[in-house]
């Protein structure tokens, strides 16, 4: 079974052994109906807690574990990953795709000359922005929006983009 990313845990909360987490997906309602929930390293599982109780926190996610009750106990999980199996995860819209399926995607410029490889990404208000390694082993950002993104090919592991959007992570 495959396991995927959504968050992390942040730090603590008080001294009863709350967790903070920072999650990375908008579909922030799939953690409701969640009896456990998943932490872990590098996709790997490493804690499954019965949650006792779940609140929003400014743009953050409160999360209390049963069996967990002091600061030092939670404090392990600092830095974990928030995972879900791929069977849990929402459907997509239209207009989305899960970062795992083009995790790695070749890009390609307009004219269809390779440029390099999609290799992170970083949430930015309206538009996330995408980190590509280029060929000449230099690191290029771009907005994942219409006008600098003009395809992203899941089937086919592909992307395509204008080179004018292109900003070096140098500058």
């Amino acid at each position: 079974m495959r396991f995927f990313r959504i968050g992390f845990v942040k730090g603590t909360h008080g001294l009863d052994g709350e967790i903070k987490l920072a999650m990375n997906t908008e579909n922030i309602e799939m953690m409701e109906n969640l009896e456990y929930l998943l932490l872990g390293k590098n996709r790997n599982p490493l804690f499954s807690g019965k949650i006792e109780y779940i609140a929003p926190m400014n743009d953050l996610l409160l999360v209390k574990f049963e069996n967990i009750n002091d600061i030092d106990a939670a404090m392990k999980f600092k830095g974990y990953e928030v995972l879900v199996p791929e069977n849990l995860l929402p459907a997509e819209n239209s207009d989305e795709v899960y970062w795992f399926k083009i995790e790695g995607a070749d890009v390609f410029d307009e004219n269809g000359t390779k440029f390099g490889t999609l290799i992170d990404y970083i949430e930015g208000g309206s538009s996330d922005i995408f980190r590509i390694k280029g060929f000449d082993d230099k690191y290029y950002l771009i907005s994942n929006n219409k006008s600098h993104v003009l395809k992203i090919d899941v089937d086919n592991h592909k992307i395509v983009i204008r080179q004018d959007g292109l900003v070096d992570e140098e500058i």
